[in-house]
């Protein structure tokens, strides 16, 4: 469970729950450079290990998922997913803004605010499902986007309190689980 501090502060670029410390929050330990080579080199040999994860190209970006995001992740490459959401996101995000995508899911929106903010700009990802986060953070470290992103693994309300999270099946069998 997650607790979140407070809403957003109108033209703030920092959300309270990215650096809030809670006795419910899981924090993670920040991967050494030695972990990320061994985890990008997993991450390369996985689809030929199992029939489970695949990439897919989608608008320049190179996405990863398991069998549960293989649909999402088809729709987008064929443009048929979120189309006009997309495009109205993309017109609307400026170099040097501060975007944050509350339920990142696999960062396809993170990747596109990163991508819009350029390096002035910051992009704060939230994803509370333990699996789902650590495929945004693989498709941010393979778009290069690994250090201009600020992904948490926790939820976003608006208002402060604890709720329980009742995470789908993981199809990662070492993956932690929300209890």
């Amino acid at each position: 469970m997650m607790v979140v501090r407070g809403p957003v502060a109108q033209g703030s670029t920092s959300p309270p729950a990215a650096s809030a410390k809670s006795k419910d929050a899981v924090v993670l330990p920040r991967p050494t450079a030695l972990n990320l080579r061994w985890e990008e080199l997993w991450l390369r040999l996985l689809p030929h290990v199992t029939r489970n994860y695949a990439w897919a190209p989608v608008e320049g970006f190179r996405m990863f998922g398991a069998t549960p995001h293989q649909r999402y992740l088809a729709r987008l490459r064929q443009g048929r997913a979120e189309r006009f959401t997309a495009q109205l996101f993309r017109e609307h995000v400026r170099p040097g803004m501060a975007v944050v995508d509350i339920g990142a899911y696999l960062g396809y929106y993170t990747l596109l605010g990163a991508r819009g903010t350029g390096p002035t700009g910051k992009v704060h990802a939230f994803e509370c499902d333990p699996v789902n986060h650590r495929f945004l953070l693989h498709n941010l470290r393979l778009n290069g986007f690994g250090d201009a992103v600020v992904a948490s693994p926790s939820a976003v309300s608006d208002r402060a309190g604890s709720l329980p999270f009742y995470p789908m099946p993981s199809p990662l069998p070492e993956a932690p689980q929300c209890g």
